[in-house]
């Protein structure tokens, strides 16, 4: 495994999902416990008009998207998404390096870590992010927030692997990729 099995960076940055607004502490609106996080909608309006995910929306049906949070110094342990092979995540306050997400292969039977790659996000980018291999989350000083996509069809139907060779085809990749 390498960095790419896990991840992708794309080359058109974000110029509206960019500027939601997080608040200090998610309210009432919010579903708590949303997998382990706290979650709340992003309406279509909104997110569609974001160039990349109106153009990977006609190829690929993007069902929904959320904004997710996790409370400062918590950690999401390490795990593969139940029915989602693929995503596309925006840290909203990347700026602030205030987490770290990880990818990484444990031998359970050696309790050994065999492979282990950090994605740093970086600002105002969108990632290509494969939720089919093991991945983490440690947070630190301050609530987290990142924009997130559930497509339509699920891990049997849509893989990190098909949206990255059609992404590659359409030169929608950062170059070192």
């Amino acid at each position: 495994m390498n960095k790419t099995d896990c991840y992708s960076k794309f080359s058109i940055k974000s110029t509206v999902v960019k500027n939601i607004e997080c608040p200090e502490k998610p309210d009432s609106s919010w579903t708590k416990d949303f997998i382990g996080w706290t979650a709340i909608e992003v309406k279509k309006e909104i997110w569609i008009e974001e160039p990349l995910l109106k153009l990977i929306n006609e190829k690929f049906e993007i069902e929904g998207a959320a904004l997710l949070n996790l409370e400062e110094n918590k950690t999401y342990f390490w795990h593969k998404d139940d029915s989602r092979g693929v995503t596309i995540n925006l840290l909203l306050n990347a700026d602030s390096h205030n987490s770290i997400s990880l990818f990484g292969e444990i031998d359970t039977v050696l309790s050994q870590q065999l492979f282990i790659e950090k994605l740093d996000y970086q600002k105002d980018c969108f990632y290509l992010f494969n939720t089919q291999k093991n991945h983490t989350v440690i947070n630190f000083l301050k609530p987290r927030y990142v924009f997130s996509v559930g497509f339509k069809d699920d891990k049997t139907k849509l893989t990190y692997e098909m949206i990255r060779n059609w992404a590659i085809k359409n030169n929608l990749l950062e170059k070192d990729e």
